[in-house]
């Protein structure tokens, strides 16, 4: 029995050193079996560690471009540029309910009848409005032509005219004129001349400047003639004149300005009235006597 007591301890304490043999670890550079660090228990690498400091650790710090700090950064204005925000929004769901209309019942149709009458009478009243101004305009023409008659038929009319006769023995031809209109009239200027021009194809210009010395007074009634010019065409005609070599003959033009009575010549617009006339001279033949006539090229006129 001690016998046996003593194999098992043998046997036990063999068994702890191999356990601990296999417990243990290795021992790691610089550290002892506990876990510190040798160099905090050796002087010598305390005062090494003074001389060599370590080296400095190395921070990457992330750059936030929605930061102050990085806001005019060139890498941030790059990116901003290259982003494109979509936006993708839901639409609203709308719930459309259709309703019945409910029946009319004699009250509305009492409000749409009504409507149509008050409609029937506002087409009826503009169609009456616009025959009578229709009408209105119509008559203001018509009153505004009875105007225009009754100043033509009552204004003062000067009629420029030509006509031969004999005195001392003499052939002579006097230009006159006179108010042939209902009204005085008051004279402005007379221009008048008397020269050669060929016989065809002469049309006076209206620039004509040639004054008479018109009479002292200057309120013409009617029938009231005026002598102002005299035409001798024989002391105008040459030998070549009268047997043809000299295509020429006597012209006799001018015209006359005058003003009615009774115009507002303050008023803009308003103008003098004109009397234009041209007569040429024909030769008599056989029993007929020298004499003008009025020629036709629109020269002649009355305003």
């Amino acid at each position: 029995m001690g016998y046996n007591c003593r194999i098992m301890l043998k046997r036990l304490v063999i068994l702890a050193v191999v356990l601990a043999s296999f417990g243990s670890l290795p021992p790691i550079p610089r550290q002892t079996a506990y876990g510190n660090d040798s160099s905090s228990h050796n002087p010598e690498e305390q005062a090494n560690s003074g001389q060599n400091p370590s080296t400095p650790t190395l921070t990457i710090v992330e750059k936030n471009c929605e930061s102050d700090q990085f806001k005019n950064d060139a890498d941030c204005k790059a990116a901003k540029e290259k982003e494109s925000t979509i936006a993708v929004s839901k639409l609203p769901t709308a719930n459309v309910t259709i309703q019945r209309t409910p029946g009319r019942d004699k009250f509305d149709w009492l409000a749409y009848w009504a409507n149509v009458a008050v409609l029937i009478v506002a087409s009826v009243t503009l169609w009456w409005f616009i025959v009578q101004t229709n009408a209105t305009k119509k008559a203001a023409d018509a009153a505004l032509l009875n105007v225009k008659a009754l100043i033509i038929s009552e204004r003062p009319w000067f009629v420029v005219d030509i006509k031969s006769q004999i005195e001392n023995g003499r052939l002579m031809h006097v230009l006159s004129f006179a108010n042939r209109g209902r009204t005085p009239a008051e004279l402005i200027e007379v221009h008048c001349a008397c020269e050669l021009h060929p016989t065809n194809g002469f049309t006076p210009t209206e620039a004509l400047d040639c004054p008479l010395i018109h009479p002292t007074q200057t309120l013409f009634f009617t029938d009231d003639p005026v002598r102002i010019y005299e035409v001798h065409p024989d002391g105008m005609l040459s030998q070549d004149n009268r047997n043809g070599n000299d295509p020429r003959t006597v012209y006799v033009f001018g015209r006359i300005r005058y003003w009615d009575k009774f115009t507002d010549r303050t008023l803009p617009g308003v103008e003098s009235y004109l009397t234009q006339w041209c007569f040429h001279y024909i030769p008599g033949t056989g029993d007929s006597l020298d004499r003008f006539a009025l020629t036709p090229n629109g020269y002649n006129k009355h305003t």
